[in-house]
């Protein structure tokens, strides 16, 4: 896959999120959007706003990171050791534990919290969209583990497929919810 493939597919996937993920809003009331499922997993206001504490530090980063890349040179896009395992496991068949500062607060969340998700996403898919054309080798600190650093490209599947693993959650948890 080159960089440029890359950007297409998350700038599609993103808009395909976001589409999923309204359309489960417009279906579910807040009791149902906020309800935890019976083994106690988060509802999908929880899993929802996990996602904008999770993706507002990559956005800080790879922003300014991608701001400052030079252009493309149309190699491959190649993943870092640390980013190829962080891919995986925050993925939609992984299972990695969320650092504490992305774990949701137990309350209700509401329209309010939703849209900041869904401005959040809007502002995520700018930072995309300007890395097209760009050199996705560029490294950055891992927000949460500091002493790592992943470049780019690793950055941009990393939210694209963790969304993808929460998107999942949302359609499922609010299915079992509404039944």
């Amino acid at each position: 896959m080159t960089a440029a493939e890359l950007v297409d597919s998350c700038l599609i996937e993103l808009d395909r999120h976001l589409e999923r993920v309204e359309a489960v809003r417009r279906r579910v009331d807040d009791s149902v959007w906020n309800r935890r499922t019976a083994r106690g997993e988060w509802s999908a206001g929880e899993v929802v706003e996990h996602m904008v504490r999770t993706h507002q530090p990559y956005m800080e980063r790879v922003g300014a990171a991608v701001a400052a890349a030079g252009p493309d040179g149309g190699a491959p896009v190649e993943h870092t050791w640390f980013g190829g395992l962080l891919i995986k496991a925050s993925g939609p068949n992984g299972n990695a534990k969320s650092p504490g500062s992305t774990v949701p607060a137990e309350r209700q969340y509401d329209e309010v919290d939703y849209r900041r998700w869904v401005d959040q996403a809007g502002a995520w898919r700018g930072i995309v969209e300007s890395a097209k054309g760009k050199d996705l080798t560029v490294r950055i600190k891992n927000p949460f583990v500091g002493i790592i650093s992943m470049n780019l490209a690793d950055c941009l599947e990393l939210v694209r497929d963790h969304t993808e693993r929460h998107v999942r959650q949302i359609e499922e948890r609010t299915a079992r919810s509404s039944d």
